[in-house]
């Protein structure tokens, strides 16, 4: 084997390896793309729901969306730890809604899930104040979710 090819082989090795951790701050600069090429595993903590959002809507205004799309690029995994307590231990979904023929419409959005749906089964959301009470006892909880899944559907009849 050519001793190039060896060494960028024993480079992408290492760098499968490597990971770093970065404190998210919206009012800080990104890191350099640099990290990038050492690291193919990087774990972003305290993201706030704003820069969730942001990624949902691809808002490269934001300059924390443009590097992380820019990671992509350089087949990075990221792990995003999201810093908000009314989320922390609950599982967020991705979810589209359909119409009786099994059409989207409208995008996706992320839905709170608080009855252990899994992939590909149909769900009732509830969205608005609705979704904010849907997990909480207590009325007065604040929280921050504006969908929420309340429901499994067996079977539906179209």
């Amino acid at each position: 084997m050519d001793p190039i090819v060896a060494q960028v082989i024993e480079k992408l090795k290492q760098r499968n390896a490597q990971s770093a951790e970065i404190t998210y701050s919206k009012s800080n600069d990104v890191p350099s793309t640099g990290i990038f090429v050492d690291n193919a595993n990087l774990v972003l903590k305290q993201v706030s729901i704003e820069l969730i959002a942001d990624l949902f809507h691809l808002d490269q205004s934001n300059r924390w969306v443009t590097w992380i799309l820019q990671g992509l690029d350089y087949d990075v995994n990221f792990q995003l730890n999201v810093s908000y307590h009314a989320l922390v231990g609950r599982k967020l979904m991705i979810v589209r809604a359909i119409d009786s023929q099994g059409q989207p419409v409208r995008p996706e959005e992320v839905a709170v899930d608080s009855v252990g749906a899994g992939i590909g089964e149909y769900v009732l959301l509830v969205r608005g104040a609705g979704a904010r009470i849907a997990n909480h006892a207590d009325k007065n909880f604040r929280d921050v979710s504006d969908c929420a899944i309340v429901g499994i559907i067996d079977s539906f009849d179209k």
